[in-house]
């Protein structure tokens, strides 16, 4: 995908997501989220499916101490929110606002009467799902096998797609904090600092202030991605 998604760190587009949207465009209604807006907590039942045209989502779950552990970032062409609307089951984690979100949504009744008329709707769902199982598997085989320095370029490089171009210069920015960023690319909130010194050291980056850096050699940082250097 191109947007924040950690699981997918080289950039790939969502290859299901204009397909949904085209299929069901009739049934979806513009909504807009403020920043910090709970689309629904871990455990509801009653939910919607998103696809989000600007902002950022964070799908998570809260911790013991009172902070949260991001599991995934979702940005604008994602599509998400359908798995407990297709199974009956409650939601595995919870969905926040993290950036103003304008959003295509549909509600698990809509959806369900949907698919009652379009069968098909469903399986082309299950596709999307599988997609994202697989991408999951790659992205613990990944995370299996790169050191500190891959995993942070990895986890930088998901972003610069969607960063902010200042005439010649390359800015990208955490959606979330430092050490929730972190987990997502399976990293200690100390390795990854680490890693950012190490880009840093090697001049693919440039810390501006907290959470923000500027891409200093765009093609290195994605050669350190893929684990070729």
């Amino acid at each position: 995908m191109v947007n924040s998604n950690i699981f997918n760190p080289l950039g790939k587009r969502d290859l299901f997501a204009s397909e949904i949207k085209q299929a069901l465009s009739a049934y979806f209604v513009n909504m807009g989220f403020k920043a910090g807006y709970v689309l629904w907590n871990e455990g509801e039942i009653a939910g919607r499916m998103i696809s989000i045209i600007s902002g950022k989502v964070k799908i998570f779950r809260p911790l013991a101490d009172g902070k949260s552990a991001a599991i995934y970032i979702f940005g604008p062409g994602d599509t998400f929110g359908f798995m407990p609307l297709i199974d009956g089951s409650s939601y595995p984690a919870s969905a926040e606002v993290v950036d103003d979100v304008e959003a295509l949504v549909m509600t698990r009744e809509k959806l369900h009467t949907v698919m009652k008329q379009k069968p098909e709707i469903a399986i082309f769902l299950l596709e999307h799902l599988g997609m994202r199982l697989r991408e999951a598997f790659n992205q613990i085989e990944r995370l299996s096998t790169k050191g500190i320095v891959p995993r942070t370029a990895a986890a930088l490089i998901s972003l610069s797609v969607q960063s902010k171009g200042y005439g010649n210069l390359e800015i990208i920015s955490l959606p979330v904090s430092s050490r929730e960023y972190a987990a997502l690319a399976g990293l200690t909130p100390e390795s990854f600092s680490r890693g950012i010194t190490r880009l840093a050291d090697m001049g693919i980056i440039h810390r501006l202030k907290a959470n923000s850096f500027q891409i200093l050699d765009h093609e290195r940082l994605l050669s350190e991605a893929k684990n070729e250097i």
